[in-house]
């Protein structure tokens, strides 16, 4: 009876694990539904500024504007299923779709009136609630991913030796990186034609929340320079750190309000390491993989032939 009861016992943890990895994955395929809306918004923003109201293509503005507005629709369902399973942000949740709802509602009869700088206005709205809400998800799947370890450790759960639960990973880093340098490009050409989106205080805020953005893409980096310390693989930390020293000079610069072309070109530099980073990390996944296979007896028939070949090699 105590086997039986160890074995359920088991069971049911692995289950939850399985649970809790299946509810991650969820979480991250709507963060990426709602950057994805979130660039699409800003595409479009872009053409309605640029659209004569007299152009056949306005009226495509507005059907693909009605579009964003069906696909904002489905992420809305998925969203409130969230809110109902996660109370403690389902207030942030209702408040940021009632004002995605609201603003695209307005933007589409703005569009219709034809009054575009009335429409990018909302437009912009809409932008703004949606990246809310994905940095907000950002938080959680990071707290969920930084829960799974402490909860699954011990627990038999874990499918590679040696790991214990999910690290940074350097593509996730390398993704958001590329937005938040097109995001830095977008704020410098602002504020070198005089555009202050939002007035000065929208301009200092959007600076803010672009340096803390390059906070915490570099902490995470931190702790992938951390983990491959602890697994004893350091081919690479000069390169993470170089990264690192690059991004906390950004940071500088944004506070600052001293976005030059060498910030965008340093900006540049770290989405290549980043890349570089990348590949170092597959290859480390995949030298794990090889590693943890069940060793072969594979006897040589001619040992003196093999030392030469690794000699030579």
């Amino acid at each position: 009876m105590q086997k039986m009861s160890d074995k359920l016992e088991k069971m049911q943890d692995d289950m939850e694990a399985e649970q809790s990895e299946e509810d991650l994955k969820s979480l991250r395929q709507l963060l990426e539904n709602l950057i994805k809306l979130s660039f699409d918004q800003e595409e479009l923003i872009s053409r309605t500024g640029k659209t004569n109201i007299n152009n056949p293509l306005y009226n495509k503005i507005m059907q693909d504007q009605k579009k964003l507005k069906d696909d904002g629709r489905m992420i809305e369902d998925s969203l409130l299923a969230l809110s109902k399973r996660v109370p403690q942000i389902s207030a942030i949740i209702n408040r940021e779709i009632a004002d995605i709802n609201s603003n695209m509602g307005k933007a589409i009869n703005a569009l219709e009136d034809r009054i575009p700088p009335q429409a990018t206005n909302r437009q912009q709205f809409v932008m703004t609630a949606v990246n809310n809400l994905a940095l907000m998800l950002s938080d959680v799947a990071d707290q969920m991913q930084q829960s799974m370890p402490s909860s699954m450790s011990g627990k038999g759960s874990c499918k590679k030796p040696g790991k214990t639960g999910q690290k940074p990973s350097a593509g996730d880093m390398r993704k958001m990186q590329e937005k938040l340098n097109k995001d830095i490009k977008d704020m410098k050409d602002g504020m070198q034609n005089g555009k202050k989106p939002g007035g000065q205080k929208g301009m200092s805020q959007g600076l803010a929340k672009m340096a803390a953005q390059q906070e915490s893409i570099r902490r995470q980096l931190q702790g992938l320079a951390d983990q491959i310390d602890k697994d004893g693989k350091n081919g690479s930390k000069g390169n993470l750190s170089k990264i690192m020293e690059d991004m906390e000079k950004t940071e500088k610069d944004i506070v600052d309000k001293n976005i030059t072309e060498e910030t965008l070109k340093r900006q540049q530099d770290i989405l290549t390491r980043l890349l570089v980073a990348e590949k170092s990390e597959r290859e480390r996944d995949e030298d794990d993989t090889r590693e943890s296979k069940e060793p072969k007896d594979s006897p040589l028939s001619n040992p003196s032939l093999f030392f030469e070949y690794n000699r030579k090699k």
